[in-house]
């Protein structure tokens, strides 16, 4: 993810867990597509962003710590994942 043409937010490894680095600084994440959810935050601390959505794909809910510069950005790219990787999940053939 790019701003103001400076490398914001990278992403690595696995589609279902992946691993993001905003302003170098490494956050783990959890991505249910079962349960519709997803949540990240900093390596060493807790959970900072946490996304829930409905089981039609049509409502999400996002709450994030404002007190963390990284947080918004990263729930962005975990709410595009999330809509990504499940409209791909259930699809036949």
């Amino acid at each position: 993810m790019l701003s103001s043409g400076e490398e914001i937010l990278t992403s690595t490894g696995d589609p279902t867990s992946p691993g993001i680095t905003s302003h170098n600084h490494p956050y783990k994440t959890s991505l249910s597509l079962l349960r519709n959810k997803a949540e990240a935050g900093p390596a060493e601390h807790t959970m900072t962003v946490r996304i829930n959505g409905g089981l039609t794909n049509r409502t999400y809910e996002a709450s994030f710590e404002p007190s963390d510069k990284n947080s918004l950005p990263i729930t962005l790219f975990l709410l595009y994942h999330l809509v990504s990787q499940r409209s791909k999940a259930y699809r036949a053939g």
